[in-house]
């Protein structure tokens, strides 16, 4: 009986195919890795989407909201700022009436 040594063991035919069969189970297993490591990304980027499309949903609802309370209050200011309303206001609460002629002093530059 002969004893092997190693370097008799290097010389010595492998059986076919087992290295191959490692190096297609790491390319198997990256291609695997890959493609589910894309799913969650593409699923990642849907879910970023729906939540931004739903923000602008909300924003452009929130705009419209804000532009008609914006044109409410130019009419309340433009109601308020009126001079038929200034003139009541003035008659009414604070006593005012319009200045005789002699009262009115014209300043000229």
């Amino acid at each position: 009986m002969t004893a092997k040594t190693p370097a008799a063991e290097k010389g010595a035919p492998r059986k076919a195919g087992a290295g191959f069969n490692r190096y297609v189970a790491m390319g198997w297993t990256l291609v695997v890795t890959a493609i589910l490591a894309e799913l969650f990304l593409m699923t990642w980027c849907r879910v970023q989407s729906r939540e931004i499309s739903c923000d602008m949903a909300a924003a452009y609802t929130r705009q419209a909201e804000l532009l008609r309370i914006q044109e409410k209050l130019r009419v309340e200011l433009a109601h308020l700022a009126s001079p038929e309303r200034i003139m009541k206001i003035a008659f009414n609460q604070f006593g005012l009436s319009m200045p005789a002629p002699d009262q009115v002093v014209v300043i000229h530059e």
